[in-house]
């Protein structure tokens, strides 16, 4: 794996694990929680919904927003 300057992001709201499983066989989830063997640690940040309110947005509504702007898709390579 190589670095790419970002962080993961998980939701686990309303998350279970078996029909999660069953729904995607393939996911790899588990490398990453609760911290990927090969590294010496993870951080792990849990938000405070109530706090936060209607600041937040989730992955279900972000990956709406991006299908809507057309902003869903590979970048122009032409830059990189």
């Amino acid at each position: 794996m190589r670095s790419i300057g970002a962080v993961s992001v998980f939701d686990f709201s309303g998350f279970d694990e078996a029909t999660y499983n069953e729904k995607y066989p393939l996911s790899m989830w588990r490398t990453f929680v609760p911290c990927f063997n090969k590294w010496d640690e993870s951080i792990w940040i849990e938000l405070d919904r109530s706090a936060i309110k209607n600041s937040f947005i989730g992955g279900p509504e972000l990956l709406e927003r991006w299908k809507q702007r057309n902003e869903l898709g590979e970048k122009d390579n032409a830059d990189h």
